[in-house]
């Protein structure tokens, strides 16, 4: 069987006579020029306390994150979109020319890389699900783990690992994975936990084993995220950046929110003279409220209330009437309690959104919409979202 360097050559690779004599110098690792960052995390380097490996808690602002994802639609929208599109892409094995701008050309069947890659996507609609997940996490908070997971830890009963691919060396470094035995899984930065004797607990949410406590080198982790550009160990993502955006639009939809379902702040007071109210009593032949039944405020109130169960009542369109004596007529006056913020709310939301929309990582028109373009500028957009917007993702998940 050829080596796997053998297996990476390009087709169009001159042969070298053997009579010339050249420095041999290490072949450079496919996508070695890529900024990618995805590290296996392994017991020695748990052990030796590396910083950009071992398990964090989710920092502040990716916390922030994923309250502005549940909370603000157009968010979840947006990030769901480029993750469903992510997650349509097929991925394979194939030997990358340098010299050429042509796409990869499949390596054979049976090979090394292909047979790794097939036990690894073992169905599409799995690596389907794992692919958007991953685009989801990177978008939100930029940092996740991929997680092999060997089936006797998922199911006690089952003896599928022999001992000879199964044993841990003195440095603590796991060699006995086989890819065909794994069952992979992306998890976020809240679904592994680090304990401080070194072991993890893992959420399988949706798995038969809801936990498991394990050692790292009992499963095989790998870090992928997208680096910050100040400091390569620590993530960045589009959401981070458009965290203030995405406050002042919760807080502009909170503020529209409480102005509708309160009754003080939408209908403020409306005064009734005390003369007025005495001018119905009489009219009623009462001697004022008997009963507690005000012969104005009563009928008043029941006309004002009667819409909001019945939007189809002729009440909410008819003004009320009432007959008021004439010197008290100019008494009845209505006290709001709106700001100037009210009438702004909607023109400030929008601005927001179009922020949102100019900052993320996506095309604007993704959130904005497309009316005022013709069909050449709707396929630039499109095209833009898979060149610029889908394709460096994808090269880092490929990477990792």
């Amino acid at each position: 069987m050829p080596s796997f360097s053998d297996l990476l050559r390009g087709p169009n690779r001159a042969e070298i006579p053997a009579s010339f004599e050249a420095p041999i110098r290490p072949r450079p690792k496919p996508l070695g020029s890529l900024t990618a960052a995805a590290l296996r995390l392994t017991q020695k380097s748990v052990k030796e306390r590396a910083g950009f490996a071992a398990v964090k808690s989710p920092e502040k602002w990716q916390a922030d994150a994923w309250d502005m994802f549940d909370q603000v639609g157009e968010q979840h929208f947006l990030i769901n979109t480029l993750a469903n599109r992510l997650s349509q892409a097929r991925l394979y094995v194939g030997r990358i020319d340098v010299n050429s701008k042509d796409a990869p050309e499949p390596v054979e069947p049976g090979t090394l890389p292909a047979q790794v890659f097939e036990a690894f996507a073992q169905n599409l609609s799995a690596t389907s699900q794992l692919l958007k997940r991953l685009a989801v996490n990177l978008s939100t908070v930029g940092d996740g783990w991929l997680v092999g997971i060997p089936p006797n830890l998922l199911d006690p009963e089952t003896d599928s690992m022999p001992a000879e691919r199964s044993g841990i060396t003195p440095d603590g470094e796991s060699e006995g994975f086989s890819i065909d035995d794994l069952h992979w899984r992306m998890l976020s930065l809240d679904e592994i936990k680090q304990q401080r004797d070194g072991k993890l607990i893992l959420n399988l949410s949706g798995l038969d084993t809801p936990s498991l406590e394990v050692s790292p080198s009992d499963v095989y982790l790998i870090r992928v995220w997208n680096p910050h550009p100040r400091h390569w160990d620590k993530a960045d993502s589009p959401t981070r950046s458009n965290l203030p955006v995405l406050r002042e639009l919760v807080g502009l939809t909170m503020h529209i929110s409480a102005q509708v379902d309160s009754r003080l702040a939408g209908a403020g007071v409306f005064i009734v003279p005390q003369s007025a109210a005495d001018a119905f009593a009489r009219a009623a032949g009462v001697t004022g409220v008997e009963d507690g039944v005000d012969p104005l405020l009563e009928p008043l109130m029941g006309a004002m209330i009667t819409p909001i169960p019945d939007r189809a009542s002729a009440s909410a369109y008819v003004p009320l009437l009432i007959k008021a004596p004439d010197e008290v007529a100019d008494k009845f006056a209505h006290i709001s309690f709106s700001s100037p913020l009210d009438g702004e709310a909607r023109n400030l939301r929008d601005e927001a959104i179009r922020r949102l929309a100019l900052g993320q990582d996506a095309p604007p028109e993704i959130l904005l919409g497309s009316g005022g373009m013709n069909h050449w500028g709707a396929w630039l957009v499109r095209e833009d979202v898979v060149t610029s917007h889908l394709e460096p993702p994808l090269a880092l998940i490929c990477d990792a």
